[in-house]
């Protein structure tokens, strides 16, 4: 009753779901639909920091090598949270705390499918400058500007005082001879 007042019978109504069904399951089981490709076709990235071994200023550039990929590279960090998502070979990274960190990187297609990633994940270690070397460096600094300001104004009341003292001599700077 229900399905005849919309037109469309019971019958109709249940091959409609059971094509549905078959299209979806031979959708999932075709290898080309949402698969992951095997391990053994995905290629390798050669990835190394660039620099140091131990970073102290907190930020590191990462680069790698090894495949062209024409959707780009992903960056994930230890977490799994994607930190980059581009098409240059390298990422910056900065703000880092004390401590390890790692990154795992891959290489996708147009499609967004997995071409290479790194064979592991590349770990820095960033240790940053001890206060009192950073305090060291503030005082340094504080003192060449301190210096630098008392020749400045050294230099300026020397200057002045010369002009001072001819303008009390009498003499004259332009003005007529009469």
């Amino acid at each position: 009753m229900l399905f005849r007042r919309s037109g469309i019978s019971f019958a109709d109504w249940i091959r409609t779901w059971i094509c549905v069904i078959v299209a979806s399951f031979f959708s999932q089981a075709s290898p080309v639909s949402a698969q992951d490709p095997l391990q053994s076709d995905i290629g390798s990235l050669v990835v190394e920091p660039f620099g140091q071994e131990v970073f102290r200023e907190g930020y590191v550039t990462i680069r790698w090598s090894g495949v062209d990929a024409p959707g780009g590279y992903r960056v994930t960090d230890e977490d799994g949270r994607l930190v980059y998502a581009g098409r240059q070979p390298q990422f910056f990274v900065s703000g880092l705390s004390d401590g390890q960190h790692a990154f795992q990187v891959t290489a996708v297609d147009q499609e967004g499918r997995v071409v290479a990633k790194s064979d592991r994940p590349v770990s820095v270690r960033v240790e940053h400058w001890p206060l009192a070397y950073a305090f060291w460096a503030f005082g340094t600094g504080l003192t060449v500007v301190v210096v630098f300001v008392a020749v400045i104004v050294w230099g300026h009341r020397a200057t002045g005082a010369r002009a001072t003292g001819i303008r009390a001599t009498g003499t004259r700077v332009g003005g007529d001879a009469s």
